[in-house]
């Protein structure tokens, strides 16, 4: 189940939650915001204070965005999916301070993007606590680090003996990455059931190479007319 199958109500109540844990510190910037106008590309203690806020919440905060001193793009990954976006604006009229109401657009946008990925993570905990006794995953950690150390030597080792230009140290790299699986197979990495499993694959395939080739003769003569038998 993903977050965007959790049901919208359950979401709504989580940034609501969200919204009431901050408020007062929302309130308190966007009084100060209002207390201190600034007109439009002078916004230099609003941004300070908004992005201040964004940055203890998690946030990457770039300033300076497009040559604008009093620009900035705050971010913040939760995986993949939709990028939402909310536009803040904390710039005050000439002579008028915030008769605009841009400092309560300065922090409801910043608010809401914060409460947003609140509860996203919420979410995504309540999920993994509701959901990790259902679908037990087990992690054999000796295969793990058995294949991390060969993986490694093998890359290293590469590095260190094998040409690092041209055809040639391209070529060799191919053969010396052919080397993984035969030290899987010496450090007996594969279990005997994997290893049947394997057994079973390859003689499954040899016999419908031995089928294909006894009703179409060889690949070569099959390949230059293929149609021959309809």
């Amino acid at each position: 189940m993903s977050v965007a199958q959790a049901p919208i109500s359950q979401l709504k109540d989580e940034i609501s939650t969200r919204i009431d844990v901050l408020r007062p510190e929302l309130e308190r910037i966007g009084r100060d915001i209002h207390a201190n106008p600034e007109i439009a590309y002078e916004e230099h203690r609003a941004v300070a204070w908004l992005a201040e806020r964004l940055k203890k919440q998690g946030f990457s905060v770039q300033l300076g965005v497009a040559n604008t001193p009093t620009a900035f793009v705050a971010s913040r990954r939760n995986g993949t999916g939709p990028t939402i976006a909310f536009l803040s604006e904390y710039d005050a009229l000439r002579g008028l301070g915030h008769g605009c109401g841009h400092n309560l657009i300065a922090t409801a946008s910043a608010g809401a993007g914060i409460a947003l990925c609140g509860a996203y993570v919420a979410m995504l905990l309540v999920m993994h606590m509701l959901t990790r006794k259902l679908f037990v995953v087990g992690f054999e950690w000796r295969r793990l680090a058995q294949l991390t150390a060969i993986f490694t030597a093998v890359a290293v080792s590469g590095e260190l003996l094998l040409p690092t230009s041209g055809f040639a140290g391209i070529a060799l790299r191919i053969v010396w990455l052919a080397l993984i699986p035969v030290l899987l197979l010496l450090t007996r990495f594969f279990r005997e059931d994997e290893r049947s499993q394997a057994r079973a694959l390859i003689a499954d395939g040899r016999k419908r190479a031995a089928a294909f080739r006894a009703g179409h003769g060889d690949v070569e003569e099959y390949a230059e007319d293929p149609l021959k038998d309809i």
